[in-house]
């Protein structure tokens, strides 16, 4: 993804997708665009990304991607976290304020 420092995430935050990126699918591998950037995602960043959709928490977020892999969802919240936080990173999510 990217070299930048990663992004500092609580988990009442709510994580946006940003709106210039789309994700594509090909030969069973999974993709992030924007404009001429690509990203690739192992089953993990692509479960987090699709789970960003539904404007929820960070700790909502662990617990779909939980139940989608089905994992326990404290086994999941680090990596999740990490995920995040290379997304953030790339600029492809932005965070909220969570209430």
């Amino acid at each position: 993804m990217s070299s930048e420092p990663p992004t500092v995430v609580s988990l009442a935050s709510i994580p946006v997708q940003s709106w210039d990126v789309r994700r594509r699918q090909y030969g069973g591998q999974h993709w992030l665009v924007r404009h001429n950037e690509t990203f690739e995602l192992n089953e993990l960043t692509d479960a987090v990304w699709r789970a960003c959709t539904d404007r929820v928490s960070v700790a909502a977020v662990a617990r779909v991607v939980a139940e989608e892999l089905d994992l326990p969802p404290v086994s999941l919240l680090e990596p999740t976290l990490a995920a995040l936080q290379l997304l953030g990173g790339a600029g492809l999510v932005r965070f909220e304020p969570g209430p």
